[in-house]
């Protein structure tokens, strides 16, 4: 855990001191977003060659769904009365 705490710093370091440089920091976003393009290609790839998670992958999918429909479903209701409670005109006394 160590190592990655030093290699944090050491690039917060070399962002700081080359902050000013505009082709060094187009440079260092083209080579991170490679980075994670080849870290989500490889993640995937471990995946697929797994036969326990490509097996469950209907039953995970279906519950992926299940939740996704229940947090939007949720935050819509009672996102309602918040939102007529906050903007409810107020009654003259």
């Amino acid at each position: 855990m160590i190592k990655v705490f030093l290699f944090l710093f050491a690039g917060i370091l070399t962002g700081v001191l080359l902050r000013r440089k505009k082709r060094m920091i187009s440079f260092f976003e083209k080579a991170a977003l490679g980075c994670v393009f080849l870290l989500l290609f490889l993640f995937g790839a471990e995946a697929g060659l797994n036969d326990k998670i490509t097996q469950t992958f209907l039953t995970t999918g279906i519950n992926g769904i299940v939740l996704a429909v229940g947090s939007v479903m949720g935050s819509i209701l009672l996102s309602i009365p918040v939102y007529f409670f906050i903007f409810r005109k107020k009654e003259d006394s």
